[in-house]
This record gives C-alpha cells, sequence and structure tokens, in this order.
C-alpha cells in the first residue's frame, strides 16, 4: 500500500468511527430531560354534593307543643265625634233714620228705612 492509500484507510476509519459515536452518544446528549408533571387530584361531583347539600335526617325531630293561640283583643269602637254647632252671627241691627227710637208699630210692620240721597 502506498503512502496515498494508507492515509485514506486512516482517514475512513477515523470518519466511520465519528459517525458510529455520533449514532451511538448523540441521542444521549440531545435526550430531554423529564418534566416534573403537576397531578391534579379530580374530587367526584356527587361527593361535593354531598357535602354541600347533606341528606334528611332519618328520624324528624319530636314536635314542640304548639301554645294555644290567645284570641284576639277586641278593638274599642271609635267614639263618634260630634260636630260643634256653629255659632250664629249675630245680627247687626240697622239705624233708624233720624236715630229715633222704633215704636211699637213699626217693630210690629218692621222697620222702615230711609233712602240716602
Amino acid at each position: 500500500m502506498s503512502r496515498l492509500q494508507r492515509s485514506c484507510v486512516v482517514g475512513s476509519v477515523v470518519f466511520h468511527a465519528l459517525i458510529l459515536g455520533m449514532l451511538v452518544l448523540g441521542p444521549m446528549l440531545l435526550a430531554k430531560r423529564e418534566e416534573k408533571i403537576r397531578v391534579i387530584d379530580l374530587v367526584p361531583s356527587d361527593m361535593i354534593d354531598k357535602l354541600l347539600a347533606p341528606a334528611a335526617p332519618v328520624a324528624p325531630p319530636p314536635a314542640q307543643a304548639q301554645p294555644k293561640p290567645t284570641p284576639p283583643k277586641p278593638t274599642p269602637e271609635p267614639k263618634k265625634i260630634q260636630p260643634k254647632p256653629k255659632p250664629k252671627p249675630k245680627r247687626k241691627e240697622p239705624e233708624y233714620y233720624g236715630g229715633e227710637e222704633s215704636s211699637e208699630e213699626e217693630e210690629e210692620e218692621g222697620p222702615k228705612y230711609r233712602r240716602a240721597a
């Protein structure tokens, strides 16, 4: 083998070794690490419903003695308010002509008025 052939064989072996190393070591270097997964605990809805609205008790509580109802008090009748009688206006006696006292005749016939001129 000549010098040229020897260098080609050595180069080919090195090149193949690099490819083989990349195939074996490459996935290890590029592997993704596992992420931490958060676990969520789901609670069934029927369990939540039972906690929020518990079932009715089996035995009802003993009935309490009901007090006797008291009859309603009679309402007093309202007092009738009688309206006050209106005072009658006092009649003003008209003045007679001449300021004379009226005689008995005039009282029977009524007062006589004179027209003012």
